[in-house]
């Protein structure tokens, strides 16, 4: 079995050790403790990307509020840029 020390999981995730150690204190992770050493068992860290990967939203800052805004999908225009023409004149 191959465990992973919290610098290891930090370098797999690409975040800070004191990350690491905030998902450990929030449940998010299950460290081994071994002697005083704390070990990470990669398939924790997988379940941890996975079940991250499904409520990952994006945001964006609005200029005038400074608060952060839920980015939604632009919807495509209906009809071409001649009839959107044609309607802003009339």
């Amino acid at each position: 079995m191959f465990l992973l020390t919290k610098h290891d999981a930090a370098t797999r995730l690409d975040v800070s050790v004191r990350t690491i150690d905030r998902l450990i204190e929030d449940g998010e992770l299950n460290p081994i403790d071994i002697r005083g050493c704390v070990r990470l068992h990669p398939d924790d860290l997988q379940e941890l990307v996975e079940r991250n990967r499904r409520t990952v939203r994006r945001f964006a800052v609005d200029t005038q509020t400074h608060k952060r805004t839920t980015i939604r999908k632009r919807q495509p225009a209906a009809g071409s840029f001649r009839d959107r023409y044609q309607r802003g004149r009339s």
